[in-house]
């Protein structure tokens, strides 16, 4: 590139190299630190969905497994019997109830102002009254929005 002086030339050079080099680590600063939102879901082998007209997609929130008379807490990392959930064994609720009250109180501030949220997985031959059950102990224990997970058609 030049450029005119009154009858001289003055000739004027960028350095390029130095540009395309901060150019490059930008873009890999930008894609380093992009934070994608997906949230996968294991699904046991054999679990079948619910079939749901509603075209909700799924939150990214803790999960909880019903399937095979068990419930997998996933945030927890612990399996317990359906029982446990549904009697009235106080002992073991009461554990289970304040392992889950400590889960809530170590979430974020700033990912609780959406509502503490629970992503409920039941095969779809689990009953209703189960699943009833299972979604009331879960609000009591201080979620407030429990999502249900199906298969849309």
């Amino acid at each position: 590139m030049s450029a005119s002086t009154g009858g001289k030339h003055k000739i004027i050079v960028l350095n390029l190299t130095s540009m395309i080099d901060i150019c490059a680590i930008l873009i890999i600063f930008l894609v380093m630190g992009t934070v994608i939102g997906q949230e996968d879901i294991i699904i046991p082998q054999g679990l079948k969905f619910p079939k749901s007209s509603n075209k909700e997609i799924l939150e990214n929130a803790p999960q909880v497994i019903i399937f095979n008379n068990e419930v997998e807490i996933k945030f927890l990392g612990q399996k317990v019997p359906l029982h446990v959930i549904q009697s009235d064994n106080e002992a073991q609720k009461k554990a289970l109830v304040q392992s889950i009250k400590k889960y809530i109180e170590d979430i974020p501030g700033k990912v609780k102002t959406s509502g503490i949220l629970l992503n409920l997985v039941a095969d779809g031959h689990v009953p209703y009254d189960i699943i009833f059950d299972a979604s009331k102990f879960f609000r009591e224990s201080g979620f407030q929005s429990i999502l249900f997970v199906a298969e849309g058609n």
